[in-house]
């Protein structure tokens, strides 16, 4: 393929064009350069290009950031003129796949189109959302399916999911992993993925029979109000809002689709485990598909063992595709196969990070859960070490077994086998004893805080998600740092600010700006609370006045 020269950022056929201040204008994209050596697109595409992409990818090259923002512009104006619920037929194609979670994991996806074929009318697929996070190659596995998306509209089908969102990915990685590949240019092209998120399609229903969103449904799903409301409104589904706002409803809706998990209980509940969408019962999802004379419901959203699961007596489907996705050999991969007379197969798959043996695939499982454990347990541990102490009055540095095992379970609210996890956790002496301060010994937090004082770093823990929910009003234009006039703005807010003039307020925003970019990104932010509030605990214990200071 020859580089196309006469390309312009600026020459996009988008179905709503802004000014020269609207971020799809593309006066900010950089031309490529003539030493540029990788991936080459002409648009429209051909099979060859994205082949060649998809292998040059796979390869760890880079696409330069003026071809990604062409796929972008051109996947926008596509999915923005398709309807809220697609429909999809296999009349002609005779079966259709449906491809569930992919998180980055673009080996997975590369395994999937080997083992079942490229997309084209006669094959026909369905990827049903959370293309992004968590994986490190969320950037090629997002673009891959966009450009197969291009190369074959009539054969491809895109399902929203909950990690299409702007401040999930704040959290779950996708932001990062923008900023590492594309450094100073990532600012404008994190806000072109979250905007295209907002155009992509709800759900899918194939031969009006079959239902795929990405998580659910709730007792109050109306599909008449999902096939009508604005969903590029929603750049955003986690942001508070106000309960009697005028598309509360409309937004509740989008929630129970795409964060939703079925149960065994009956009825529909709050998704404790989520914070958001709902827990829904076999009669709600029964009743939702008798009602639009559907037989079943794919979803994904799920990590499941074998890759896929049926529940409601096989009413629901569960399709995973992202394999070893806590650690090797933690799960299989799955995607599914739906045959023209209704028949569902699942196939399993799994991709092999390394030629290691079983028992070494387990060991690695098992060293992943116990990080995450003591993990858990650091952020408790001045309540864990003040129960051990009262059931020690004596203090002999040791308690029953089952004591401890009462005390973890209660502190922690981990309903597991604490006395199978014992050697792991603490050491033991004769007469089924343990000694509970060997609990704290071998805990390693891989965090910049490390060093803290307990009580700080315990602390920050706990609050991380209200100190994220801080940031995250603070950074008004949710490019994931705050800048400084985001900072001076959010000030000025403070109800108490008689003593703040903008003079102090810049210095105190370059003070929090620890490497100096002109940026407060969330580990600066969350590294100042924790730095004052060392400064606190030392006046309030009477030091000698000397305190840490933040970085200026």
């Amino acid at each position: 393929m020859k580089m196309r020269q006469d390309f312009s950022p600026f020459q996009t056929n988008l179905a709503v064009r802004g000014g020269k201040g609207d971020i799809w204008h593309g006066n900010w994209v950089p031309h490529v350069p003539r030493n540029y050596t990788g991936p080459v697109l002409t648009f429209p595409l051909d099979l060859g290009q994205v082949v060649t992409v998809m292998n040059a990818l796979a390869d760890n090259q880079r696409l330069h950031v003026y071809y990604v923002f062409q796929i972008l512009t051109e996947a926008k104006t596509l999915l923005a003129n398709r309807p809220n619920i697609q429909r999809a037929s296999t009349s002609i194609s005779r079966q259709i796949t449906v491809v569930g979670d992919i998180h980055g994991q673009y080996a997975d996806l590369r395994n999937i189109i080997r083992k079942n074929g490229m997309p084209d009318v006669t094959n026909p697929y369905i990827f049903n959302g959370d293309f992004v996070d968590r994986g490190r190659y969320s950037v090629e596995t997002l673009l891959v399916i966009l450009m197969l998306t291009l190369l074959r509209p009539t054969a491809v089908f895109i399902n929203r999911g909950n990690h299409e969102d702007h401040l999930v990915n704040c959290q779950y990685g996708f932001i990062r992993e923008i900023q590492k590949k594309y450094k100073s240019i990532a600012g404008p092209l994190v806000k072109c993925f979250s905007n295209l998120y907002r155009y992509m399609p709800l759900a899918t229903v194939i031969d009006d029979k079959i239902l795929v969103c990405h998580g659910g449904v709730s007792e109050l799903t109306d599909m008449k109000t999902l096939e009508t409301l604005n969903r590029s409104s929603f750049f955003t589904l986690i942001k508070p809002h106000e309960k009697h706002a005028p598309n509360a409803n409309d937004k509740k809706q989008l929630q129970d689709l795409l964060w939703s998990d079925p149960c065994p209980q009956p009825g529909s509940r709050r998704n404790e485990l989520r914070g958001m969408g709902c827990s829904f019962g076999p009669d709600v999802s029964e009743a939702l598909l008798t009602k639009n004379n559907w037989y079943l419901l794919i979803r994904s959203h799920e990590c499941k063992p074998e890759g896929f699961e049926w529940t409601h007596d096989r009413r629901v489907l569960t399709v995973f595709s992202a394999s070893n996705y806590y650690t090797e050999g933690s799960n299989k991969g799955a995607y599914a196969k739906i045959e023209a007379g209704g028949n569902v197969i699942p196939v399993q798959f799994t991709v092999q990070g390394g030629k290691r043996t079983a028992a070494q695939r387990i060991r690695s499982a098992e060293e992943s859960a116990l990080t995450d454990l003591k993990m858990k347990i650091s952020a408790h541990e001045a309540e864990l070490r003040e129960e051990f102490h009262a059931a020690d009055p004596d203090r002999t540095g040791m308690i029953p077994l089952a004591v401890w095992s009462e005390i973890m379970d209660k502190i922690l609210g981990l309903k597991l086998p604490w006395r199978t996890l014992q050697p792991r956790l603490a050491a033991s002496c004769a007469n089924y004893m343990v000694e509970y301060e060997t609990t704290f010994l071998q805990l390693q937090i891989s965090h910049n805080l490390a060093s803290a004082p307990l009580s700080v770093t315990e602390e920050l823990y706990k609050n991380r998600d209200t100190l994220e929910g801080i940031f995250r009003a603070m950074d008004v234009d949710n490019s994931g740092q705050i800048s400084l006039k985001e900072f001076k703005n959010a000030c000025m807010c403070l109800p108490n600010r008689s003593n703040l003039d903008d003079e102090s307020i810049t210095d105190l925003a370059k003070s929090i700006d620890i490497n100096k970019d002109g940026q407060i990104d969330f580990n600066e932010f969350l590294e100042a609370f924790r730095l004052v509030e060392m400064e606190v605990e030392r006046e309030e214990h009477g030091n000698d006045g000397q305190s840490e200071y933040i970085a200026s």
